[in-house]
């Protein structure tokens, strides 16, 4: 899901390989025994494009500290 969120984001255009459906495959069969484990996985899945777009709040924040020459 975070790649997908960050594909479009990048605009990267979709891309369909054999190794995709498989992997889909696999979360079918989670989801099938385990409902709840969409929301889980959206909400992480959410969390690392915000890291890897640094809009993490601690992450940001080490940034911007890291960014500013000492003098």
């Amino acid at each position: 899901m975070g790649a997908a969120y960050l594909s479009g984001l990048c605009g990267i255009a979709h891309a369909t390989i054999d190794t995709s459906a498989a992997y889909l495959q696999s979360w079918m069969a989670v989801l099938r025994h385990d409902p709840t484990m969409l929301v889980q996985a959206a909400a992480q899945a959410q969390r690392a494009a915000d890291y890897i777009q640094n809009l993490h709040p601690a992450v940001g924040a080490s940034l911007e500290r890291a960014s500013i020459p000492h003098r």
